[in-house]
């Protein structure tokens, strides 16, 4: 590539025309297609804009890259790189410093790592993977292999995609960041955000007339809310009405069968919020206020369940800070196990 940029560059200085088979042609096709695009200040949408053209090229290269990107996601540093960006535009008219911007942000986002547990849905190998926390982990071995376009081996890693603007991201994205039942997620819709909360009543309280649930709007999900129409449901169906509950349930069990994830059902996105809130350090009333569970004892499990795994980690750190370690821990044989010679009476040897 560096080889057939420099000799593109030296025919321009020449006054020649480049190559027509040069693979730097359909690069600076894109490069000049991009540059027509007239840029608004936003970050997200001038990135949308910009992506689009590298998809659309002739350069197999960046097609890649574009397809590659719509999975980067910065997570704590999403909203700093927003900002930045805006105020680069504002001060420059332009994305003058976009790229040491971007490399902050990852430098920052990479240290900030080793400080907080990881959050979303992160892919990494098994060294990565070492010393961290998560809600579910599929493990599996081997990449699809392909020769052209035939697939060659482990064909069973290949499962359909559910980019961000389909049915199955919207409906797991709403129900892990609202706690919502399945019941109360077909009903939701733009009349329930006010301002920037979500506020419903619980289906299954109305008798009593439902427990109010007041959230705030996480970002991830209003980035999603936002491109949807205002006269119907989030999760209408294809003819804007609204959705029943068993419909959503059918289809969320299509997507994990064709995911692979035979055990997963849409319930467990309302545990997995209320088990992350427990991680997170809520108190059982915090999470009973966003579930809606009328009782604490259930948001007192995943609070128990949260406490247990630190406790537990707690105390190995304690044992691994002794001196020499665990080898310092005594062991010796009439002190720690007795034969079993003087059981109690009326008790069998085990």
């Amino acid at each position: 590539m560096e080889s057939a940029l420099a000799k593109w560059n030296q025919r321009i200085a020449a006054g020649r025309a480049p190559h027509a088979n040069s693979v730097i042609q359909p690069i600076a096709a894109v490069l000049y297609a991009s540059q027509q695009v007239g840029l608004l200040g936003d970050p997200d949408k001038d990135w949308i804009a910009i992506r689009a053209k590298l998809a659309d090229g002739a350069c197999p290269r960046l097609r890649a890259i574009a397809n590659d990107a719509r999975n980067v996601r910065l997570l704590e540093r999403g909203n700093m790189l927003r900002n930045t960006m805006e105020q680069n535009w504002r001060e420059r008219g332009r994305y003058a410093d976009a790229l040491d911007i971007t490399r902050l942000a990852f430098v920052q986002d990479h240290f900030a790592t080793t400080q907080r547990p990881e959050t979303g849905i992160v892919v990494m190998n098994m060294h990565k993977a070492k010393g961290k926390q998560f809600d579910e982990v599929i493990i599996f071995e081997g990449w699809p292999v392909r020769v052209g376009k035939e697939v060659k081996a482990n064909p069973d890693r290949i499962v359909r995609e559910n980019r961000p603007g389909t049915l199955a991201h919207r409906a797991v994205t709403l129900m892990l960041y609202t706690g919502a039942a399945r019941v109360d997620a077909v009903q939701l819709g733009p009349w329930n955000i006010k301002g920037d909360r979500v506020e419903y009543r619980r289906q299954k309280t109305k008798r009593s007339g439902g427990i109010l649930i007041s959230v705030p709007l996480h970002d991830d999900l209003r980035r999603i809310l936002e491109e949807l129409a205002a006269d119907r449901p989030f999760l209408a169906t294809a003819s804007g009405k609204q959705r029943s509950a068993a419909g959503l349930g059918n289809a969320m069990r299509k997507w994990c069968d064709e995911a692979g994830l035979d055990v997963c059902t849409s319930h467990g996105l309302r545990k997995a919020c209320a088990r992350r809130l427990a991680e997170a350090g809520a108190t059982p009333h915090e999470i009973a206020a966003v579930t809606g569970h009328k009782t604490l004892a259930l948001a007192q499990l995943y609070t128990e369940a949260a406490g247990r795994e630190g406790l537990a980690d707690a105390a190995f750190e304690k044992l691994i800070a002794r001196p020499n370690g665990e080898q310092n821990v005594v062991n010796l044989h009439e002190r720690f196990a007795k034969g079993d010679t003087n059981t109690l009476e009326g008790k069998e040897k085990p």
